[in-house]
């Protein structure tokens, strides 16, 4: 089943699910949110985690530059 999870305001930079597949986590950030002329708004680099099977948001931690992966170790 495809579903949206929403929250960015910029790019998704990388997507992961853990290993049981009980969590998923994105990244943001590495662009630049005003056509170029500054850096990207620190709520831009975001790590986010929810639990698939009710969609609750778990983590949402802010970084000061992007975050360009995120990973669940095996």
């Amino acid at each position: 089943r495809l579903k949206t999870y929403r929250g960015f305001r910029g790019s998704v930079t990388s997507i992961d699910y853990s290993p049981d597949e009980v969590y998923l986590v994105a990244s943001s950030g590495g662009g630049l949110a005003d056509g170029g002329q500054g850096e990207v708004p620190a709520a831009e680099n975001e790590v986010r985690m929810w639990v698939t099977g009710n969609d609750e948001l778990t983590l949402q931690q802010t970084f000061m530059a992007p975050v360009r992966a995120v990973r669940f170790l095996d």
